[in-house]
């Protein structure tokens, strides 16, 4: 929304105060309403772009290994602004910006937000759609010494996923490649 129309809107605001009180609150609900509809699409296509860049490195970095360590820094920054400017943070936002923290090294960070991930993932149709995610994590789980945590992830990339070789090795390095659901 251009800077003129909140001045627009801010005027008729404090206008609707001063003179037309019996609408004033109403006014200043719909002006408020307004400004978060904006917000929200705004952010969107904020997100929508930052998805759309970091699955393109994430890509890159899959068949060469040779992507600029700034421009994969850029894509966690990209994403990182998302998620800090969102009510609420897609799990593909989310599982996206874990992967990028992950092939940057900082795998303290990448585990919190694909930990996050997994906490929001409950209403998202997609939630399926996100194995590299899962099993990255799973992997850390695996990794530090918390094998049910990780076989669980294993068996939710496999119950939207049967053909998925990773979650199937997964479940095979933890001796567990029987119990699959």
């Amino acid at each position: 929304m251009p800077s003129s129309h909140v001045a627009v809107a801010l005027a008729t605001v404090w206008f609707s105060f001063l003179y037309v009180r019996s609408i004033r609150y109403l006014h200043a609900f719909v002006v408020l309403w307004l400004a978060f509809a904006v917000h929200t699409g705004v952010v969107n296509q904020m997100a929508l772009s930052a998805l759309d860049e970091s699955a393109s490195v994430l890509r890159e970095q899959r068949q060469t290994r040779a992507v600029d360590p700034a421009r994969m820094a850029a894509a966690s920054a990209q994403l990182a602004r998302v998620d800090s400017l969102s009510a609420w943070t897609s799990p593909a936002v989310l599982a996206l910006h874990g992967l990028v923290l992950r092939e940057l090294g900082q795998h303290d960070a990448a585990i919190v937000q694909l930990e996050r991930m997994v906490a929001r993932r409950g209403l998202d149709p997609a939630r399926y759609k996100l194995p590299h995610a899962d099993n990255a994590l799973a992997i850390y789980y695996g990794g530090a010494g918390q094998p049910d945590r990780a076989a669980e992830l294993a068996q939710f990339v496999l119950e939207g996923n049967p053909d998925d070789a990773t979650a199937r090795q997964i479940l095979l390095q933890l001796g567990r490649e029987g119990q699959q659901k």
